[in-house]
């Protein structure tokens, strides 16, 4: 007479959707294809920090690299536009800044003292599912971000 359902595991984006918001699904999905988009020379020079209001935001290596970033941004601008669709970004702006390489165990080094033991061990196991090593410690490093902010605010 019941129909029993059976539990279905949501997806690692509506789980970060839900989290931490659907710019930071947005931001993995650039900060995975930013070598491709960018090509190897200026993605070891440049790293995606954060998107706001359609404006993603890059952290060059030094002012030489910011220069020629600025003359090649309308290119950059279409590619990750392309890649990214539905979504958009209307800007980019470069600043001079540290820039964290992914997949260099990026989360261990940066690993906040404020986030509770139990919330680590949900970002581990929520985080097992992702197989991309580069996507993972994006996703970890998010969620930690995530954590330290809620904690300012509260």
């Amino acid at each position: 007479m019941f129909r029993k359902e059976r539990f279905q595991r949501p997806n690692i984006s509506f789980l970060v959707d839900k989290c931490v918001g659907k710019g930071v699904t947005l931001y993995m999905k650039i900060c995975k294809l930013w070598p491709e988009i960018v090509g190897e020379k200026i993605s070891n020079n440049s790293m995606p920090s954060f998107i706001a209001r359609n404006k993603l935001y890059v952290n060059v290596s030094s002012a030489p690299w910011k220069n020629e970033l600025e003359f090649l941004k309308n290119n950059v601008l279409i590619k990750i536009n392309e890649k990214i669709k539905p979504y958009f970004i209307r800007e980019i702006h470069f600043k001079i800044g540290s820039i964290d390489k992914i997949g260099s165990n990026s989360t261990s080094r940066t690993l906040p003292q404020s986030v509770s033991k139990k919330n680590l061990e949900l970002i581990e196991d929520t985080s097992h599912g992702i197989k991309d090593q580069a996507l993972k410690d994006i996703f970890k490093n998010a969620m930690l971000r995530s954590y330290n902010k809620k904690k300012e605010n509260a």
